[in-house]
């Protein structure tokens, strides 16, 4: 191979060149690595500040709760129910008892010990073994069809007894302490009128037989039999929402119209956690019959230009279906509920934070009317390992609330009710893991260039001498035959 002549102001040149080449392609994999890492300790930090802007109360761990035993069987054994006439005779001594050990009972306690919703089937249990059911714990949930106070030995009121017919038709009987006070005002009197509705968490008493009217509303009265549940307290209750084959499109639209009444917090204005909850589990009731039947793929998408406007003007979009795009799951969790007319005993909520929300609205808050443990955030895992950190929604907007974040500072938020939530997996198993393979393929490649390039250098610079001495031999020689 033959090499041109160089001179060496032309090899400094080159050399100069090569060494630059190189310090490009070391900057450039310190640029590469640099940006991993930036963009990784961004995500991390958007991470935390949409944590910090989700609420900073956290669900506190149900506990069991321990039942108090009743030891007395032998108060037990005077109970008679047997025979219509001795289901229509309260017995003293037992009824006394078990009325005090009943309004020792809590709901967490009853819960915990299974206690049951009377209707039907477990009515015919009762009815049909009343001995082998003493005490059971039994929830009686309806419409009270008559009542009366109760007075005591001494005159004075200890309670009152009355019939409810319960949501699928079935008789029962209670007998309670305490009862709501009208209008919920801790002064006014407390009062159970026929027609109200109640529920009573109690204990299974016996088999009682009273006279009860026919109808709700009639004045004509028959004799019938049902369980007696004595219980501390009645509390007030609603009628139940109809079953999804009598879910008429009026019923749906009286839901709606009751979001009319429902405000948004302010500054200014504040409303308490339970103002709304009526309307509240309207809308939840809508999204559980009638979310189905939306046309999700014509409602609009939560971006920020939409956030914004319902954090401005909640009124205007109330009841409006949205879909929530695919966004971060903040926390997920499953809680227990008071009554309610989709006679649920929990629900889910939680809050939904999108890295694209640069406006006024950073998350959501959300409750549905369906259990979801399953997308609770696994521990211990962070960013996209957690199988659970993408989410996508459907639901309707309810109202804007104001709260507190983990750093105590004040926040204004919507609330959705949804109708359906489901994690997005991501396709492939872990898209951190390919660019990291990524960068550190490029990066061997880069060293594995720069070597080579340093070799192939030093071995042109060698060359280059070789070629420099044999031409300056080859002219000293030339001068030396000269002379």
């Amino acid at each position: 191979m033959k090499y041109g002549k160089i001179t060496p102001e032309e090899a400094a040149r080159m050399a100069r060149r090569d060494r630059f080449r190189i310090l490009g392609l070391t900057v450039s994999a310190l640029l590469i690595g640099a940006l991993y890492l930036y963009s990784q300790a961004r995500t991390l930090a958007e991470q935390e500040k949409l944590n910090q802007e989700s609420a900073s109360s956290v669900p506190t761990p149900e506990e069991t709760v321990q039942q108090i035993p009743f030891d007395q069987p032998e108060v037990l054994a005077q109970i008679e129910d047997s025979t219509e006439a001795q289901q229509e005779f309260l017995e003293s001594a037992p009824l006394q008892e078990v009325f005090s050990y009943a309004k020792l009972q809590t709901r967490k306690a009853l819960e915990s010990a299974g206690m049951r919703t009377l209707d039907a089937e477990v009515s015919g249990e009762l009815m049909a073994a009343p001995s082998s059911h003493r005490l059971d714990p039994i929830l009686l949930r309806g419409q009270i069809l008559q009542v009366s106070e109760r007075q005591g030995s001494d005159g004075s009121r200890s309670g009152w007894i009355g019939s409810v017919l319960t949501d699928d038709g079935s008789l029962g009987y209670f007998l309670v302490q305490d009862a709501p006070r009208l209008e919920g005002d801790p002064s006014a009197p407390q009062s159970l009128r026929p027609g109200d509705y109640i529920r009573v968490d109690g204990i299974f008493h016996k088999v009682y037989r009273a006279a009860v009217p026919n109808a709700m509303g009639s004045e004509t009265l028959e004799s019938a039999s049902g369980p007696l549940v004595l219980g501390f307290r009645a509390s007030p209750s609603t009628p139940a929402v109809p079953a999804a084959d009598e879910f008429t499109e009026e019923w749906a639209q009286a839901l709606l119209l009751g979001l009319d009444s429902v405000l948004d917090d302010e500054v200014s204005r504040t409303f308490e956690k339970d103002a709304f909850d009526l309307q509240q589990w309207g809308l939840m009731a809508y999204a559980q019959m009638k979310g189905a039947e939306t046309d999700w793929d014509a409602a609009a998408e939560l971006n920020q230009e939409v956030l914004s406007q319902i954090y401005e003007d909640g009124d205007a979009f109330r009841g409006t279906p949205f879909r929530v795009p695919v966004s971060i799951n903040l926390d997920t969790y499953s809680t227990s509920v008071e009554d309610n007319p989709l006679r649920l005993d929990r629900v889910t909520q939680g809050w939904i934070g999108n890295n694209n929300w640069k406006g006024s609205v950073k998350t959501i808050k959300w409750v549905g009317p369906f259990i979801r443990r399953d997308l609770l955030r696994t521990q211990g895992l962070k960013g996209a390992d957690d199988p659970h950190r993408y989410v996508q929604a459907k639901g309707y907007f309810f109202r804007n609330i104001l709260f507190s974040n983990k750093s105590g500072e004040p926040r204004r938020s919507p609330v959705f009710v949804l109708h359906d939530l489901e994690v997005f997996q991501l396709k492939g198993s872990n898209p951190v893991a390919p660019i990291a393979l990524v960068i550190v393929g490029a990066t061997i490649f880069m060293v594995i260039v720069i070597f080579l390039l340093l070799r192939a250098d030093r071995r042109k610079s060698a060359r280059l001498r070789e070629d420099m001495v044999r031409r300056r031999r080859k002219r000293e020689g030339r001068e030396a035959a000269a002379v």
